[in-house]
């Protein structure tokens, strides 16, 4: 191929086409580096501006991502979901901490992202991660040329080894301070402050806080109870008006247990946060052992998601129905996951970013619970 007496565009597409098959085909895998222009140029017989150009045609179809000092990277799957490339989601088969301690929950969550693959008529590769070493995991996506990945965990010396070779990757509901890819969680902060207004709106001076014990947890659990603890500080109360009752996740006889204990106290507060989905219904079982009723004995702001609320979460348990409650949606965050995906393959030098799914305080349940008694 040269460029003598040829159109530089056709030429330079030409070159483009041929590097593109190779890409695709994977005999140029992702995470490895093009030849340099000037030898591109030599192996395909071009003027080095041409074979520029074919590249710079390579990286606007988010194929190729230029690396300072080090030429064109090779991006994992190089193509996108629209023709055949799978996109992956990794599961952990574990508990994910902001939707519920049971796996059920986890697989609603993996369902909303099939929903979303399917509309759009893309391939998603499910992959159970738990009890696998990240090399293994890492030869099953690139096996499938996988053009991104949602994973429910944070391992990071997994998502160093997709760093590297180039995989879009974004995690949903798990969140660490300097998280190594971008990440998808609920609004915990704005719950826990919603959850507060609404408690200090009712006339409450002196709350329990039902949950995790925030010592050395992850963000994404003590951001609620900043949360809680801002709004209360916002109706000009005092901090320590907060009482706090450590309970485990993913153990609701163990959980309502503990809050049994806190309710037959007769010193205890009358108002209660319970921002996580256990939480919720270790509150609401404990008072039932106890004879208590929702309203009259005690108040409280609970947490579910919506798809969890429709499907009858919490009907089986006494005031279940009517309890107020934080809600968001599992399927915005994959809606909004696999946006932020698509964007990552564009934009691969983009920073880092932590993207947060809209919590709302649910307002009919709210007027289900008007006129009742304030707390002095």
């Amino acid at each position: 191929m040269t460029d003598n007496g040829e159109r530089p565009g056709r030429v330079s597409g030409e070159v483009a086409g041929k590097l593109r098959k190779e890409i695709l085909s994977g005999h140029r895998p992702g995470g490895s580096y093009l030849p340099g222009i000037r030898e591109l140029a030599s192996i395909y017989g071009v003027a080095k501006v041409t074979a520029g150009r074919a590249v710079k045609a390579l990286e606007g179809e988010g194929l190729v991502v230029a690396q300072p000092r080090k030429g064109y990277r090779v991006l994992s799957g190089a193509g996108d979901p629209g023709n055949g490339l799978p996109i992956a989601y990794v599961y952990s088969g574990q508990y994910a901490a902001g939707i519920g301690s049971d796996e059920a929950a986890s697989r609603r969550l993996l369902e909303e992202f099939q929903q979303v693959a399917g509309s759009n008529n893309w391939s998603l590769l499910v992959l159970k991660s738990q009890g696998r070493q990240p090399d293994e995991i890492m030869k099953h996506l690139t096996a499938a040329r996988v053009c991104g990945v949602i994973a429910d965990a944070i391992d990071r010396p997994l998502f160093e080894r997709m760093r590297k070779m180039g995989m879009p990757t974004v995690a949903v509901d798990n969140y660490l301070d300097h998280a190594p890819v971008d990440t998808v969680v609920q609004d915990g902060f704005m719950g826990g402050l919603l959850a507060a207004g609404y408690l200090t709106g009712r006339g409450h001076k002196r709350f329990g806080w039902l949950g995790p014990d925030p010592a050395g947890s992850c963000a994404q659990i003590t951001e609620r109870l900043g949360g809680a603890a801002a709004g209360i500080l916002q109706a000009g109360l005092p901090v320590d008006s907060l009482s706090r009752l450590a309970v485990p996740l993913g153990n609701l006889d163990e959980a309502a247990r503990r809050t049994e204990t806190m309710l037959a106290d007769p010193n205890r507060p009358f108002a209660f946060f319970a921002l996580w989905q256990d939480a919720t219904e270790a509150l609401l079982e404990a008072a039932r052992r106890r004879g208590l009723s929702l309203g009259k004995d005690f108040e409280m702001v609970g947490w579910c998601t919506r798809e969890e609320l429709a499907s009858g979460r919490l009907n089986g348990l006494p005031g279940g129905s009517a309890a107020p409650l934080i809600v968001w949606s599992m399927s915005e965050m994959a809606d909004v996951a696999v946006g932020r995906l698509m964007y990552r393959r564009k934009e691969p030098t983009q920073p880092i970013a932590c993207l947060r799914v809209a919590v709302a305080l649910d307002s009919e349940r709210v007027e289900v619970k008007r006129g009742m008694r304030e707390e002095t």
